[in-house]
């Protein structure tokens, strides 16, 4: 298991592809299993207030805007060998994959 953070976030992730995504929002006393089951290799949170979160999985790169209740492929194509994700610290909004 993982923990991610942001201002807005409390991301637990855990890498058994029948578990998937748990969040908390006051400071991990409850979570919340988001109902996804993707085996996830890697997630980012864009450093803005907002706490965008980014994820690689089976299906490519995927970016949620509300805390991982939505997910949304933002790559046309699918890529299933992203390890690792980061972002641009000149500019939270770029992402990169490798």
């Amino acid at each position: 298991m993982s923990v991610l953070s942001s201002r807005k976030h409390r991301l637990n992730v855990s890498d058994n592809p029948f578990v998937g995504v748990f969040i908390s929002t006051d400071a991990g006393n409850t979570w919340e299993h988001r109902g996804w089951k993707e085996y996830i290799r890697t997630f980012y949170t864009e450093a803005g207030p907002d706490g965008v979160l980014w994820s690689a999985c089976g299906n490519g790169v995927l970016r949620s805007t509300d805390g991982g209740k939505r997910w949304r492929i933002t790559t046309g194509w699918d890529v299933t060998e992203v390890l690792k994700l980061d972002g641009d610290p000149s500019d939270p909004s770029t992402v990169y994959a490798a």
